[in-house]
């Protein structure tokens, strides 16, 4: 499955729910993630319970994006220190552990 980046990249959402959507001040994920599933369905006209199936899946999409994010930090830090070689594998597993955890939620 690709990455959700966008409120568009939600296979729940056409091209015309988008834009209903930004219309109405709703253009990214965090901003969908925050909205109440009734006002989702009035603006796209989606059922309540697939108005709630977008809005977790907003929320899931930034989680995975926050622990990507610190799993890029982790390795910039281990690439640009002067960690020792152990220090390093260390710093690798704990990452490949967190990319791990991201795909099983799925």
């Amino acid at each position: 499955m690709a990455a959700v980046e966008t409120i568009r990249d939600l296979p729940e959402i056409t091209e015309e729910m988008a834009q209903a959507l930004e219309t109405n001040g709703i253009d990214t994920l965090t901003q969908l993630s925050q909205t109440a599933p009734k006002e989702i369905s009035r603006i796209t006209g989606l059922s309540g319970m697939n108005s709630i199936i977008v809005k977790e899946k907003a929320e899931r999409a930034l989680e995975r994006g926050a622990e990507a994010s610190g799993a890029k930090k982790m390795m910039m830090k281990a690439k640009n220190t002067g960690l020792s070689k152990n220090a390093k594998s260390r710093t690798q597993m704990k990452i490949s552990s967190m990319v791990s955890n991201v795909f099983r939620k799925f």
